[in-house]
């Protein structure tokens, strides 16, 4: 097919119409349509002039037919000469000249897919048409394999998939003949997990993994102990202090961090996050008076 549209280009630009015409300034415009050259026809457009009716130049296409009816733009037709690939007729007057097929058995029947392109893809991916196999019939019991580049689809081969085009078809056709394909599926794309921010995860685990020593200062008269495992005290943790006066002694007074908090016998600190100071005021249990013996 590429082949098929270089030859085309080159025979268009190199010498369409085959006369010394030109030598006398007849140099008429073309527009030629194949979109439906494979349906069997296609057309030729030129440009009207007076030279036309006069001079009657013969103009040669490249042609894939072997035999063809050419149509005049007046409707009347006219026998077309089908030579090494290009057909030649003559170009009378202005307007659309149609070249239809005049072989039956090579005019086009249908097209069927028969390989499927890629249809699964995320959101923001390109569509890609590359594996797509279409396959011609014709009349007469021939086929032939048509590439992505041959054929024309309603989502272009490299076009941005978004969600809105979940479960479309893509219309594929080829000589006037359509087929599609089975549906897309478009999905969400991931989204990406966030980074780990390691400075803080460094920071937050040292601040964890942080132990303190709590300076105990205590009177003769009792013991002070605490909970903590192995005598570590650690970040975030609970952690109570026991303080047991000896045999005739009682707990005077408890100073946290230089602050009275009576005279208790034991005293919790809610999740350690800091080092804390501890005075236990132990003293003698008085003995009684005489006076108060008396009464």
């Amino acid at each position: 097919m590429k082949k098929f549209a270089i030859t085309i280009l080159f025979l268009l630009l190199g010498c369409l119409l085959c006369l010394p015409s030109a030598a006398e300034g007849f140099n008429p415009k073309l527009t030629v349509d194949r979109t439906l050259e494979a349906a069997g026809s296609f057309t030729v457009t030129v440009e009207n002039s007076t030279v036309l009716a006069e001079k009657k130049p013969t103009l040669r296409l490249p042609c894939t037919y072997s035999t063809v009816t050419v149509m005049m733009p007046d409707g009347s037709p006219q026998a077309g000469t089908v030579a090494g690939g290009q057909v030649s007729f003559k170009v009378t007057m202005g307007g659309t000249y149609i070249i239809t097929n005049a072989d039956p058995t090579k005019i086009l029947t249908d097209i069927v897919i028969t390989t499927q392109p890629k249809l699964s893809y995320t959101e923001g991916e390109a569509l890609d048409l590359s594996a797509m196999v279409v396959t011609a019939s014709y009349a007469d019991g021939s086929t032939a394999p048509l590439a992505y580049t041959d054929v024309i689809a309603s989502i272009a081969h490299g076009t941005i998939l978004e969600l809105t085009q979940h479960q479309t078809v893509i219309t594929v056709s080829y000589g006037g003949k359509t087929v599609t394909t089975d549906a897309l599926t478009v999905q969400n794309a991931p989204k990406p997990e966030p980074a780990t921010d390691w400075s803080v995860v460094l920071i937050l685990q040292n601040l964890y993994n942080r132990t303190f020593t709590f300076p105990v200062k205590t009177t003769e008269g009792g013991a002070v102990t605490n909970d903590a495992e192995d005598g570590i005290i650690k970040y975030g943790r609970n952690l109570t202090y026991t303080f047991t006066p000896d045999e005739g002694y009682t707990v005077l007074d408890v100073l946290v961090d230089g602050k009275s908090v009576g005279a208790v016998r034991e005293y919790t600190f809610k999740k350690v996050r800091r080092a804390h100071e501890i005075v236990v005021i132990f003293a003698p249990i008085a003995e009684p008076s005489a006076v108060d013996a008396a009464k």
